[in-house]
C-alpha cells in the first residue's frame, strides 16, 4: 500500500514539472516586436516630410492596439505575422502626447505618440496669378489658356472648382513652377460669373479667384416698343381689354390715322395694310383679326456695311378670348428679301418654316422669347415677322391667328458651342 502511494505522489510531481515546462516554452515563444518605442508628428499630423507616420510590428500572436482619441491607426488588430501601421492625427492647435498600447498574447508595448503645434518645415507656397478674368469662351484677353503656376516645398491639392472649371491636376508633389492648365466652359449666359477655390499645402492656403465675362453681343437694333400706348395689357392684366386700331383710332388731340404713322416712322411696314389690323396696347402690339391676318417688315438699316451674322430676338403671345382662356392656334413665320438666309448659313433659305406659340387653353397668358438666325444679311435685308397664313391671298385666311409682339432686338450673332 505505501509502494503504490509513492507511485502516486511522484505521478503528480511529474505532471506538475511537465505543465511548468509547457507553461515557460509558451512563454518564451509569444513575441512581440516594434520598430519604434516614439512617433514624433507636427501640427497637420503628419511626420517630418509631411507623410503619414508608420511603425512596424512584428507578432508571434494575434495582437490589437488601443490609443489616445486624437490619434487615428491604420490598424487596431492583425494577426501573427509583421504588419506596418500607419500613425496620424488632425491639426493640433498646442503640443500633445498620447499612448498606443499594444497587445500580443501575454505582451504588451507601449508606444509614445508627441504631436507639436508646429510645422516641421515651414511651407512655402506661391501660387500665380491670385485672380485672372477670361472671356465668355474661357480664354485669356489674348486668347491664350489659362493656367496656373504652382511652386511649394510640400505637397499641394486644389479645391473648391466649380463644375465649369477643370484643372489639369487636383494634386501634386514638392516643386517648383509646376503649371497646371484650366479648362474653362463657356459661359453662355448674360450674365458674369466668378469662381473662388483654394490651392493647399502643409498648413498654408492661397485663394485664387477667377472671373469669366458673360456673352458680349453687339446690339444693332431694339425696340421695347414704349411708343405704343392707349390700349390695354392684355397680358399683364390677363383679361381682354380695348386694342386701338393704328388706322381708325384718333389719341387724344390727334387723328385717325396718327397711330399708323407714328408706326411707319419707327421704321415698319404693315404687310398687309388693306386689312387694316395692327392695333396698339400698352407697349406692344396686336396683329391680325377674325379671317384677316399680316405682321410686320422693317429693312435692316441699322446692320454694319457688308454680310451679317445677326440674332433676332422678339416676345410674342398668341390671342386668347376671354374666360376660360381660349387661344387662337398661331403659328409664326420669321421671313427675308434680299441677301441672306434663315435659320441656315447657305444664302438660299429665306423662310424659318413655322414657329409654334401655341398655348393650352386655361393657362395664364405669357411672353415667349424666340430666337431666329440670320446668316450673312446686310443693311439692304428686309424683314418680315408674321403669321403662316395669308401669305398668299392679301392675309384673308379664314379663321383667328391673333398674337402680340413686343421686345424686337436685332444683336450680332455669337455662335455658342460648348
Amino acid at each position: 500500500m505505501k509502494t503504490r502511494t509513492m507511485i502516486y505522489l511522484w505521478s503528480a510531481i511529474g505532471m506538475l514539472f511537465a505543465l511548468l515546462a509547457c507553461t515557460e516554452e509558451e512563454v518564451r515563444s509569444t513575441s512581440l516586436d516594434l520598430s519604434a518605442s516614439e512617433i514624433l508628428l507636427y501640427i497637420e499630423g503628419l511626420d517630418e516630410n509631411s507623410k503619414v507616420a508608420s511603425f512596424e510590428l512584428n507578432a508571434t500572436a494575434a495582437w490589437n492596439a488601443v490609443c489616445a482619441t486624437w490619434i487615428t491607426l491604420g490598424a487596431t488588430t492583425g494577426p501573427i505575422g509583421p504588419a506596418t501601421v500607419s500613425v496620424s492625427a488632425g491639426f493640433a492647435s498646442e503640443d500633445r502626447t498620447g499612448y498606443i498600447t499594444i497587445r500580443s498574447g501575454n505582451q504588451q508595448k507601449v508606444l509614445t505618440v508627441t504631436q507639436k503645434a508646429r510645422e516641421a518645415v515651414a511651407t512655402s507656397l506661391s501660387v500665380t496669378p491670385q485672380e485672372a478674368t477670361v472671356t465668355f469662351r474661357g480664354a485669356l484677353e489674348n486668347g491664350d489658356a489659362p493656367s496656373l503656376t504652382i511652386s511649394s516645398n510640400k505637397d499641394w491639392t486644389i479645391a473648391g472648382l466649380p463644375e465649369w472649371i477643370t484643372a489639369g491636376s487636383l494634386s501634386g508633389t514638392a516643386g517648383a513652377n509646376v503649371n497646371i492648365p484650366l479648362d474653362i466652359k463657356m459661359n453662355a449666359s448674360d450674365a458674369e460669373r466668378t469662381a473662388i477655390f483654394t490651392v493647399n499645402a502643409g498648413i498654408v492656403t492661397q485663394t485664387v479667384t477667377i472671373t469669366q465675362q458673360q456673352v458680349v453681343r453687339q446690339v444693332y437694333f431694339e425696340d421695347d416698343f414704349s411708343w405704343v400706348e392707349h390700349g390695354t395689357d392684355d397680358i399683364g392684366e390677363q383679361r381682354v381689354g380695348d386694342a386701338r386700331n393704328m388706322y381708325t383710332w384718333a389719341p387724344p388731340g390727334g387723328a385717325a390715322g396718327d397711330l399708323a404713322n407714328l408706326f411707319i416712322s419707327k421704321g415698319y411696314t404693315d404687310i398687309n395694310p388693306a386689312q387694316r389690323t395692327i392695333y396698339f396696347m400698352a407697349g406692344y402690339l396686336k396683329l391680325g383679326a377674325t379671317d384677316k391676318q399680316t405682321g410686320i417688315q422693317r429693312t435692316l438699316t441699322q446692320l454694319p456695311t457688308g454680310a451679317n451674322d445677326i440674332s433676332v430676338l422678339f416676345d410674342v403671345c398668341p390671342y386668347a378670348a376671354a374666360d376660360p382662356k381660349n387661344y387662337d392656334q398661331v403659328l409664326l413665320r420669321v421671313l427675308i428679301e434680299g441677301p441672306g438666309s434663315v435659320g441656315v448659313d447657305d444664302g438660299q433659305t429665306k423662310d424659318s418654316g413655322d414657329i409654334d406659340i401655341r398655348s393650352t387653353n386655361g393657362t395664364d397668358r405669357v411672353w415667349k422669347p424666340q430666337h431666329v438666325v440670320l446668316y450673312g444679311v446686310t443693311s439692304d435685308t428686309k424683314l418680315t415677322i408674321r403669321t403662316n397664313k395669308g401669305a398668299d391671298n392679301g392675309g384673308t385666311d379664314a379663321g383667328r391667328f391673333r398674337w402680340y409682339i413686343d421686345n424686337l432686338r436685332l444683336v450680332e450673332y455669337v455662335e455658342l458651342i460648348p
